[in-house]
């Protein structure tokens, strides 16, 4: 009786094992199908990402406008405290 126990202790813990080998395996694939899907779409925009299609000029600083914006004094710099 007891080897009987026994015997079905172990078959169900290998097939428990199973089960979670098969899940980790299914979201595995799911991760890389989404990553490949991901991957299409960036090759398909590929032009939109690119450095020449984005217009920075607007992000310009104008330098004529620098003198008029007020300096902050800054009156303590000691940054000790914050990592304790």
């Amino acid at each position: 009786m007891k080897f009987f126990l026994v015997c079905i202790i172990l078959i169900s813990s290998f097939s428990f094992a199973a089960d979670v080998d098969l899940e980790k395996e299914k979201r595995t694939k799911e991760a890389i199908q989404k990553a490949i899907e991901k991957e299409a779409l960036y090759a398909k925009e590929q032009t939109f990402y690119d450095y020449d299609s984005y217009d920075f000029n607007g992000s310009k600083v104008n330098e004529k406008s620098l003198p008029t914006v007020p300096e902050i004094e800054v009156s303590d710099l000691d940054m000790d405290d914050v990592y304790d």
